[in-house]
């Protein structure tokens, strides 16, 4: 049962990333990235720099990262999850802005797309600042877990920072979600 319903959970989420890829028209990457993860190597710091093609993030944790770069349709996906419990994860989705809604719309679009769904329930939806840039936060729960995304847009580079966790440990991560999110630098064609 539990199999199951993490394949559900993890198929809603690849449903509800490419319906927001699928509204968008997507031309050439703002970054001049190439898909691929940077191979220049690593600083060690504390916490953990990850260095991604379109954009640097520090994550707070010693979670390992599951994903890097890896193509989902138009953007990018790069993933982490707490090794001791599955259903806590971190995912930064990228993708080049041109041709993308604003924050607000690719967020209401992503809002549209699961607040049908049997056990939606809202937490909150509006603007905050995140890293000194404007964004847009959303948290809700569904399918037995509390729910945060972040969206916002830097440098031609348009983000969804999703975070998942149970109910009952949300309100801690929810602010480790964020101040990673807040971390978020992309790479700007200087």
């Amino acid at each position: 049962m539990y199999f199951e319903r993490t394949l559900f959970i993890r198929g809603s989420l690849t449903l509800l990333i490419g319906a927001l890829a699928a509204a968008a028209i997507l031309s050439g990457c703002g970054s001049g990235g190439t898909g691929q993860a940077s191979t220049n190597p690593r600083p060690a710091s504390s916490p953990p720099q990850y260095h991604q093609a379109n954009y640097d993030v520090e994550i707070f944790s010693d979670w390992p990262q599951e994903e890097s770069d890896k193509r989902v349709g138009a953007y990018s996906e790069s993933a982490w999850a707490d090794p001791e419990s599955a259903i806590i994860t971190l995912r930064i989705d990228s993708r080049p802005s041109a041709g993308t809604g604003t924050p607000v719309a690719n967020a209401e679009l992503a809002r549209a797309q699961v607040n049908h769904l049997p056990g939606y329930q809202e937490r909150s939806f509006g603007k905050i600042s995140l890293g000194g840039r404007s964004a847009i936060r959303w948290t809700y729960n569904l399918f037995g877990e509390g729910r945060v995304g972040y969206f916002f847009s830097e440098c031609g580079t348009s983000f969804a920072v999703l975070g998942a966790t149970p109910p009952q440990a949300f309100a801690s991560l929810s602010e480790s979600f964020q101040e990673m999110a807040g971390t978020i630098k992309a790479l700007c064609s200087e």
